[in-house]
């Protein structure tokens, strides 16, 4: 099972819903994904983003054990991420990133080994207050480079090194196409059609629960929602 780490930011909640959805749907593999939200962390520094530190407790909170992925908030997968599982399997690194323009992007996908010694250094302590520059990636030198295709970087990268073919992880840096500013962004409608996926449901409601003990037959044959009955009680109501 991977550990999937994802950056929480309430503003802009419907983010991490569609990138849920978009891991999800692609997968081969089980993911347990986590939301890093910040409330819920031994940490209190945050930057643009409230996530814009607590990104490098990853290796800490999986106890500097096994591997586990960091994905922003604002990218969709639109594969199976066990390519980028098996693109790093093998490498004997502290953390596998991409080498983008602008450099601190790279660190809005890191695949972690956490056991790796160089990232025992993570912990809150020395995140709260380092002046290092870590979404250069600083704290070490064991680095495996992947592709750009696995940090795609809407705004910044050229559609045309593409050669037609949609990346692995588009990184919407600039926003998600939620807002009208960024609607018409370089691969806007995978995000769109993902946000549909997410969000609409992708069966009728009949075909969903009309078989169901929860479903009758009403008017004219036709299946609605079993009524209420009035005088059920609950088991922990009974004398």
């Amino acid at each position: 099972m991977l550990k999937v780490f994802i950056g929480y930011d309430h503003r802009q909640a419907i983010s991490i819903n569609v990138l849920i959805h978009s891991l999800m749907e692609h997968t081969s593999i089980p993911l347990q994904i986590i939301p890093l939200k910040l409330e819920t962390l031994p940490f209190k520094r945050q930057g643009l983003t409230p996530f814009t530190y607590s990104r490098f407790l990853v290796p800490w909170l999986c106890e500097f054990e096994g591997a586990a992925l960091f994905l922003d908030a604002d990218i969709l997968c639109t594969t199976d991420i066990r390519s980028l599982v098996d693109e790093v399997n093998g490498q004997q690194c502290a953390v596998a990133v991409c080498n983008t323009k602008p450099e601190y992007e790279r660190a809005a996908v890191m695949f972690f080994n956490c056991s790796h010694p160089d990232n025992q250094k993570l912990t809150p302590d020395y995140l709260e207050t380092t002046k290092d520059k870590l979404h250069l990636i600083s704290w070490t030198e064991a680095i495996h480079w992947m592709p750009n295709r696995f940090n795609y970087l809407v705004g910044y990268d050229d559609p045309a090194w593409c050669q037609g073919k949609t990346p692995a992880l588009i990184h919407y840096t600039k926003g998600v196409p939620a807002w009208a500013e960024t609607d018409k962004c370089d691969f806007a409608d995978h995000w769109h059609k993902a946000r549909a996926g997410a969000f609409i449901p992708a069966a009728s409601w009949g075909t969903l629960m009309g078989h169901s003990k929860h479903a009758t037959e009403g008017p004219g044959g036709v299946t609605i929602p079993a009524p209420r009955v009035p005088d059920a009680v609950l088991p922990s109501q009974r004398a």
